[in-house]
């Protein structure tokens, strides 16, 4: 457990990880063993209202999305497999991992068929679920690490910055800053459109825009944000 902590300190804390268990006790106490490692974990009971809520933070965008999907397999209402099908139908990407009492090869061939991405078999302990979160979350991080101006990775999935392997550490407006400049296909960017983005207190100033980025860049040693001339400004990517 201990050699996975940096890597749970590094997730990001909008991180959110659906839950979904119908034996109440069982939930509550793997609850409170996740919640030393994930910051954000909202509950479901059954499959059935799991795909309500994935569906509700999806579609609504004053909810964060769902970046991870813990399930069991037996269950009421929609088992997990079944709800897992219906997720896969619309999102072939959200890492789900599931929890079962069951080894036997039926189950693990119909888990692989319907695109699950990990397997831990009850009862398991906290060291079991870390070792597998975090070879699932790597393997995502992996898929969506953008290279940003020669030895500077941005991961998409955690929403950090890393020289080479060294974790950059950003202020939450750098962390915006970057995750709106590398959004629609890496585009250029108004002043006004970063400013509307970034701020909430509807003043026009771009003053501050140019500064929160003369400061990012001052603070890498390298021009990861470029000003293109009359029309605003966009991040470096290889």
């Amino acid at each position: 457990m201990n050699k996975n902590l940096i890597y749970f300190k590094n997730i990001n804390k909008n991180f959110n990880l659906l839950y979904v268990e119908d034996n109440n006790k069982v939930r509550k106490e793997t609850v409170k063993m996740l919640k030393n490692i994930i910051p954000n974990i909202i509950e479901a009971q059954n499959g059935k209202e799991a795909i309500e809520i994935y569906k509700r933070h999806n579609i609504d965008k004053n909810l964060k999305k769902i970046d991870l999907i813990i399930t069991d397999i037996q269950m009421p209402q929609k088992d997990g497999l079944n709800m897992i099908k219906t997720i896969r139908e619309n999102d072939q990407l959200i890492q789900i991992i599931i929890f079962s009492a069951y080894s036997n090869s039926e189950y693990f061939q119909e888990a692989i068929k319907v695109g699950v991405d990990g397997y831990i078999l009850k009862p398991y302990t906290i060291e079991e679920i870390s070792e597998v979160l975090v070879s699932v979350l790597k393997k995502q991080e992996k898929k969506t690490l953008i290279n940003i101006c020669s030895d500077y990775y941005w991961s998409n999935t955690n929403k950090t910055l890393k020289k080479n392997d060294t974790l950059i550490k950003l202020s939450n407006k750098e962390i915006k800053l970057i995750t709106f400049l590398l959004s629609s296909n890496q585009s250029i960017k108004s002043s006004y459109e970063i400013e509307n983005y970034l701020f909430d207190d509807f003043e026009t100033n771009n003053k501050r825009v140019r500064s929160l980025i003369s400061r990012l860049n001052n603070k890498l040693e390298s021009n990861i944000i470029e000003s293109i001339y009359a029309q605003g400004y966009r991040i470096k990517t290889i």
